[in-house]
């Protein structure tokens, strides 16, 4: 008896369970950790207070009451957009303005509330840097047509699944808001340079009106099929006809790029399956337009509108007596109805990246210095130089119309745009400014030296390519997405929040160093790196051999894109008119661009005097794409055989010398997103036996890549993935939160307390009781027993308890710190790793 085929399900299906594997796995414990200290309570009641004060211009924090509860009331080390996003999260989900005092302890919406903007940003970086690979790919023309979109699921699945990249998107923490655009800002790169350009598809503003208000203002209307008929378009002889055959070839609607497929080139509004007789029947299109040069000029006509000119024979040319033209404001509105705009799908996602970034800011922020809310607040600051006031309010409304005005103006300019290329140039600039908004100057600051070292490395840093990269036009966008807020702060808290955050936490963190903990060498992250993208930190050798072979062979075809190739430049108009076949890009500039990146922010970060772990993490999107491009290879030759295996060899041990260092120091994992890596910090976290589980498969799967098993390699390597993302967010983390986090401490106060009963923060002051306590904490910073003896007296009398809650090594000296009749009654009532949680009943 025969057997059926077996079934195979389709590749889709394959990258969508994938998918929904990892979004599962990415939120399936979110709440299960508690926000950590000291980033996430900080950084979430920063975007609390903006709630709070309704305030989204000035940064505020406030640690709570006491002997320090002032001790800060500003927050000038971050720009806005990480906070922007928490607030609007918590806003969305209704936390951190309810009634209860109680309500950030109480899981899952605290937590999700604050992550949920990093998550989703993570998850999109990863999937766009994956689009951009297959598109890129795709140009090169690869002998396996399939071998793209591979490559692509392949870098996104390798991004998400690496341990620092999933616990940075699963945290509060800002590096994602710099790291995502940044990511983006070098793929737009890669897809305006790397690949063959084409024109944008266009429509006619005419088109993008109501069908009575083009009836009624621009004297237009429908045909019977829906293609829209002109007054002005109608003649009365075949020369119309004639001479738009005979312009067609010429149109700069006509112009095909190399390397673009018709589906690219097919004019905003197609030709009608029916062209309309002169009597008023419909024509099958075949026989209305044989003629090769009458179907370009129909296609050369269509973003104009214009009907397609019939040449059946004599009698369909017989058009009906042209309609009287219009004439005054008729024919001037008509004019402008003909005018051109993009109509594309990478022009529409550039402007929905100019509303978020440039309108929603600059509307928000004017919005709120014009609100009677904040007039009102601001006229009660007291009277004294360098405190804000009415006048203040006044210049940042007018500085925020000037941007507005610069903005509609940058905007129409764009309206000129013909090729995809300027698009992406355009998006380019946009993400840069985001980036500086998200963390500060190192966001464009790489996306610049990526920028000239890859025109450099490919032969192409000219002062005619800088300038043919759009920089009049580009500035403007950076600017406008990056100025607005920076210039409204420094207005309203003038030179020393420019200091604070450009000086101090930008310029001196790099060229100084910041703790005297945050240093290291050269190495310093080549081995952070082994655990950060683990177990894909394994398939280095082989990715990096596999881009050397690329390096050796010289297929590049110095692609530059047409509009580039133009004096005018990305903001000019001219199109090439050849429509001679260029060579395709070769894959090898694409392995070239990724080797570059990497290779180049590693560099980058290492010359940094101040080292925390966390700040590689823009590493990890070059390196996710090195690896998706060389999974997607075929298995080595033959003759490669020897190489393959010394590099499957060389992986294994680097693999099996990271296990090493991440069980001796099982934090070591906690510390990919923190910033204090020693005494207390270096307790609490479980033993990470389990990575050896997580790793076994991928060494399995490099052994089989070497020996030419291509399709299991994947399935085991990417196995391996998967359950390191799982351990990862569902294992390491929910155990190593209840020691890292104050939350379990913190609810046991609320579960236990009386209903006068205070909370008091001694001798530590690291943020989490301020964030769970919504600001209701006392708050004391040093060992000072004579104020906590004040905190005492002030609730005798009453039948309270006063609770304390401070580090774990000082939780036994707190109890001597008390007064003496106190000190044998009180008692621990939580203990943790890290901190420990007193009850002290007083009489």
């Amino acid at each position: 008896m025969a057997l059926g085929p077996a079934f195979r399900p389709p590749t889709w299906a394959l990258f969508a369970l994938a998918a929904l594997a990892v979004v599962a796995l990415s939120a399936w414990s979110i709440a299960a950790c508690g926000p950590w200290d000291p980033w996430e309570t900080h950084y979430g009641e920063v975007a609390r207070q903006i709630l709070l004060r309704n305030d989204p211009l000035d940064l505020w924090w406030k640690p709570g009451v006491g002997p320090d509860g002032n001790a800060e009331n500003t927050f000038w080390s971050k720009p806005a957009l990480p906070f922007w996003l928490m607030a609007l999260s918590m806003k969305l989900l209704g936390v951190g303005l309810g009634a209860a005092p109680d309500e950030m302890v109480r899981a899952p919406w605290p937590e999700l509330a604050i992550r949920l903007p990093s998550m989703l940003t993570g998850l999109a970086c990863a999937v766009f840097l994956g689009w951009a690979c297959a598109r890129l790919l795709a140009a090169a023309r690869p002998a396996d047509p399939g071998q793209p979109v591979r490559a692509g699921f392949y870098t996104a699945l390798a991004l998400v699944t690496m341990p620092q990249w999933a616990i940075v998107s699963r945290q509060a923490l800002t590096d994602m808001f710099f790291v995502a655009p940044v990511t983006l800002a070098m793929a737009a790169w890669a897809l305006a340079w790397l690949r063959p350009d084409r024109p944008l598809r266009r429509r006619a503003l005419v088109t993008l009106l109501p069908r009575r208000l083009r009836a009624r203002f621009v004297n237009r209307d429908d045909g019977p099929d829906g293609h829209v008929l002109s007054d002005m378009s109608i003649g009365t002889s075949t020369s119309v006809a004639r001479a738009a055959a005979a312009s067609a070839p010429t149109s700069e609607h006509m112009s095909r790029e190399p390397g673009a497929s018709a589906d690219d080139l097919s004019p905003p509004t197609a030709s009608p399956a029916l062209a309309v007789r002169a009597d008023g029947a419909d024509l099958p299109r075949a026989a209305a337009a044989p003629n090769p040069e009458l179907r370009a000029a129909e296609a050369a006509h269509a973003d104009l509108s214009l009907p397609p000119a019939s040449h059946a024979g004599p009698a369909d040319l017989s058009l009906p007596p042209a309609a009287p033209a219009p004439t005054g404001w008729r024919a001037r509105l008509a004019g402008v109805a003909r005018w051109t705009v993009p109509w594309d799908a990478a022009y529409l996602g550039f402007l929905l990246l100019f509303l978020l970034a440039v309108v929603a800011p600059i509307v928000a922020l004017d919005l709120h210095v014009s609100s009677d809310h904040t007039v009102a607040r601001v006229s009660r600051f007291v009277k004294k130089p360098g405190v804000p006031n009415f006048a203040t309010l006044v210049k940042i409304h007018l500085v925020m119309l000037g941007y507005a005005a610069v903005a509609l103006l940058v905007l129409l300019r764009t309206f000129r745009w013909r090729t995809r290329a300027q698009v992406w140039m355009g998006v380019l600039y946009l993400a840069a400014g985001v980036s500086l908004v998200g963390k500060g100057m190192i966001g464009p600051g790489l996306v610049g030296l990526l920028v000239l070292l890859h025109l450099l490395v490919s032969g192409r840093l000219t002062l005619t390519n800088l300038w043919r990269c759009g920089p009049l036009t580009g500035l403007l966008l950076f600017a406008l997405a990056s100025l607005p807020w920076h210039h409204a702060m420094w207005i309203y808290r003038g030179d020393s929040w420019l200091n604070e955050l450009i000086i101090v936490n930008n310029l001196a963190r790099f060229g100084s160093g910041e703790q005297d903990q945050a240093v290291g060498g050269f190495a310093y992250y080549l081995r952070t790196l082994g655990v950060a993208a683990l177990p894909w930190s394994a398939a280095l050798p082989a990715a990096l051999w596999a881009a050397a072979r690329h390096l050796r062979h010289d297929g590049t075809s110095g692609h530059v894109p047409s509009d580039m190739a133009q004096p005018t430049g990305p903001g000019g108009h001219a199109l090439a008119t050849s429509t001679a076949a260029a060579p395709a890009p070769s894959s090898s500039e694409l392995w070239r661009f990724a080797l570059l990146w990497f290779c180049a922010t590693l560099a980058l970060l290492t010359t940094s005097v101040t080292k925390y772990y966390h700040y590689l993490l823009p590493t990890l999107p070059p390196l996710a794409l090195l690896l998706g491009l060389w999974l997607s290879e075929p298995a080595p030759a033959a003759q490669g055989r020897k190489l393959a295996w010394a590099a499957a060899g060389l992986g294994t041990a680097l693999l099996a010398l990271v296990l090493r260092d991440a069980i001796v120091e099982p934090a070591w994992i906690t510390h990919l997103t923190t910033y204090l890596y020693d005494h207390m910090w270096r307790n609490g976290a479980p033993e990470t036996t389990g990575l050896v589980a997580c790793a076994l498969p991928f060494a399995l799967g490099l052994a089989l890549w070497a020996a030419r098993r291509q399709q299991a390699a994947l399935v085991a390597m990417l196995l391996a993935g998967f359950i390191t993302l799982h351990y990862t967010l569902n294992s390491y983390l929910p155990a190593v939160s209840e020691h890292w986090s104050q939350r379990s401490a913190i609810r046991h106060y609320y579960d236990h307390r009386g209903p006068d009963d205070p909370l008091a923060s001694w001798w530590f002051y690291y943020r989490g009781e301020t964030f769970f306590t919504k600001g209701a904490v006392w708050v004391q910073k040093e060992a000072d027993r004579e104020t906590l003896a004040e905190l005492i007296d002030a609730n005798r009398g009453h039948g309270r308890n006063v609770w304390i809650i401070t580090t774990g090594g000082h939780g036994a000296r707190a109890k001597s710190s008390l007064p003496a009749d106190l000190r044998s009654r009180s008692e621990v009532a939580y203990e943790n790793a890290h901190y420990t949680l007193l009850k002290v009943p007083v009489p």
